[in-house]
């Protein structure tokens, strides 16, 4: 568990610094943000998913509910921030629950990366490759539409505050490693995570139209498919 709670606060300090790095402009963003695209296209698909699906086997459809619901919620968290910032009201508030929801979201994943971990090392890994990748990416327009960044932090001044909301994977790491969740609570938290990196993968992480790079695209897909299988195969 260890090994985890490290990882874990790698993403958090990937969400702490990423504001401080920026390939704007640079001639590689293309094709950076293609072969990340294809690497999480390749896993939703090829392992995250068929992950939830044996929690149906095991416990009953209704878990799929919750790869609905956290595609759902992701959706209208963001077309409520939209709203706003189309007219021109980001208030304070609104500032504090975008942090919030996004405090929530890296504490969901620090319980999932070491449920993970408890299954396996390389199952571990490849969860945690993909959701690095977000966080560090995250001010990197990878996830911009209609020119705003919704999984970029809102400018906080105070920088405890600061800290404290990019450290949202370690909370639930800590919360995972001194409480044994049950394979259902697992399962359902699989869910909402699998239902939000679904949502992010379609609507936000593919390049559209001519931001991308094809090429890199299928780089990235083939690579982390080849690794999943041959995981598979070992």
């Amino acid at each position: 568990m260890v090994l985890a709670f490290v990882l874990a606060g790698i993403i958090a300090l990937a969400n702490y610094l990423s504001g401080m790095f920026s390939i704007e402009g640079s001639e590689y963003k293309p094709s950076i943000i293609s072969f990340v695209a294809g690497i999480s296209v390749a896993y939703v698909f090829l392992h995250l998913l068929p992950g939830v699906y044996e929690g149906v086997n095991s416990f009953n459809r209704s878990l799929f509910v919750f790869v609905l619901i956290g595609f759902v919620v992701f959706h209208v968290v963001e077309r409520f921030i939209y709203r706003f910032v189309g007219e021109g009201k980001i208030s304070e508030d609104l500032k504090l629950n975008h942090s919030l929801w996004l405090l929530l979201y890296d504490f969901i994943i620090g319980i999932v990366l070491v449920q993970f971990f408890r299954i396996g090392n390389i199952e571990g890994f490849l969860f945690f490759v993909p959701v690095f990748f977000h966080a560090a990416l995250s001010n990197l327009s990878l996830h911009k539409i209609h020119g705003f960044n919704f999984r970029k932090k809102p400018e906080v001044k105070n920088e405890l505050v600061r800290i404290f909301l990019a450290g949202g994977s370690i909370y639930g790491a800590i919360v995972a490693i001194l409480y044994n969740l049950s394979s259902k609570t697992t399962f359902i938290l699989t869910g909402l995570v699998a239902g939000i990196l679904l949502y992010i993968v379609i609507r936000e992480m593919i390049p559209k139209y001519k931001e991308g790079n094809p090429f890199w695209f299928v780089v990235g897909v083939f690579v982390y498919s080849i690794l999943i299988f041959l995981i598979w195969s070992i």
